[in-house]
């Protein structure tokens, strides 16, 4: 008789067979109810790649009452990332994390409360939201709440709060608010006026692939404002920029074509830049291709083309209006109409378009379609100046060396003329 092994033995013993178990066996999963195993599980869905399974599993982890899965699930549907947006059903998830205090879900469902997505639109929730996430540290939250007080939202509109938060959201992980911060320390609002302050967040912005803040450095370089001036390095900005999809950059670059600032002039490469961006609903970029049609440069000229464009890039964007009310005041739409054509010009200067506050102000120094104003027109001239216009600078120095409204001024007029100079104005610099 044949005795058994120790193994067999300890087999019979114990009621198990020889058959191999998974390694597995007994561990926690997703589908057994584990919340943390369901955000294991997403996380590596997300990694491949498979965005609408990785959202099933934050779902499952939500509805074990894993708050992280119900911001992630949320912040998918709200976003239409990787499956069909639901505001209601982002809503839900992202209240109930934001409960447990998620700070990034506290932003999200802000969002959908300023937007009245999901839920009945409430900006004072809004931005209580996001004052109570940024006081935490969500840096997110802080840039929103400091748009909320830049148009007024929810919160009283207040320059002074707006211009911080949305430095402080750019310092700490936000880029997307790094070209509000630059603005607001370019042109001086809220804080005092900084261009070379304005230039880090610029070059923070578009450092973190922040597009709209590639743009904004590069128009500083453009204009030697707060950085040395350097046209060929704005073009290189804008062209970077413009590659990558940013289309207001490419009206940049057509612009640095038209002027040949950093590049040969060339007004054919010109008219398609601002084709490209115009056809993509850049109001900007069709301004300026009505203007090339008023001009026939680059282009063949062309009234109706440049009316048309020129009328809908208005219509779109306050600070495209310059050039139609150029055409207004040159009577290329109906009878010549100085008055609207100042209106027009009001309206894009209000909206912060230089070239349209050195219209307006040629309008006042001349009387026409405004009262003749000489000290407001100074004014608006000094307002586009210092912001970096060239034209605006150089139209200064003419005023001062001629005494049109003001006393005649040499130094002063040469004074202009150097800063014309500095903003690249090379007719000024031979002065």
């Amino acid at each position: 008789m044949l005795r058994p092994s120790l193994l067999a033995l300890a087999l019979l013993s114990t009621g198990c067979s020889a058959t191999p178990q998974p390694k597995d066996a007994g561990k926690p999963t997703c589908a057994g109810g584990d919340a943390a195993s369901c955000i294991n599980e997403a996380e590596t869905y997300a990694e491949g790649g498979d965005k609408a399974r990785a959202v099933a599993a934050y779902e499952s982890a939500c509805k074990l009452k894993e708050q992280k899965g119900c911001a992630r699930a949320g912040a998918a549907y709200m976003n239409a990332d990787g499956v069909p947006g639901d505001d209601a059903r982002a809503f839900a998830m992202l209240t109930s994390a934001c409960r447990a205090n998620v700070l990034a879900a506290c932003n999200d469902v802000a969002v959908l409360y300023q937007a009245g997505r999901g839920t009945t639109a409430d900006p004072k929730t809004a931005a209580a939201l996001f004052r109570y996430a940024c006081e935490k540290g969500e840096a997110r939250a802080c840039g929103q709440l400091a748009a909320c007080y830049s148009r007024g939202s929810g919160v009283a509109k207040d320059a002074k709060s707006a211009a911080p938060l949305f430095a402080w959201a750019c310092q700490n992980g936000a880029p997307a608010y790094c070209a509000a911060a630059g603005y607001y320390y370019r042109v001086g609002e809220g804080v005092e006026r900084a261009p070379t302050t304005a230039s880090t967040y610029y070059q923070a912005g578009c450092t973190a692939n922040d597009l709209m803040s590639c743009q904004a450095l590069g128009e500083l370089y453009r204009t030697g404002n707060g950085v040395p001036l350097d046209p060929k390095k704005a073009q290189e900005i804008f062209l970077a920029a413009c590659t990558k999809g940013h289309v207001s950059s490419c009206t940049h670059v057509g612009i640095g074509y038209a002027r040949g600032a950093g590049v040969a002039q060339d007004f054919a490469t010109a008219a398609q830049y601002f084709r490209k961006a115009c056809e993509a609903k850049d109001a900007t970029g069709c301004e300026k291709l009505a203007l090339a049609y008023v001009a026939g440069k680059g282009v063949a000229k062309d009234a109706t083309s440049a009316l048309g464009l020129a009328k809908w890039a208005c219509e779109t964007q306050a600070s495209a209006c310059g050039v139609y009310g150029r055409i207004v005041a040159a009577g290329a739409d109906g009878a010549a109409d100085p008055a609207r054509a100042a209106t027009l010009y009001t309206k894009a200067c209000d909206a912060g378009e230089l070239s349209a506050c050195s219209d307006l102000a040629e309008a006042h120094l001349a009387g026409e379609g405004v009262a003749n104003d000489p000290v407001k027109a100074v004014t608006l001239y000094m307002r586009a100046c210092d912001l970096a216009s060239a034209d605006a600078c150089a139209a200064l120095g003419q005023i001062y060396e001629e005494g049109r409204g003001v006393p005649p001024d040499a130094g002063r007029a040469a004074a202009f003329r150097k800063r014309a100079c500095s903003h690249g104005d090379a007719s000024s610099c031979a002065k």
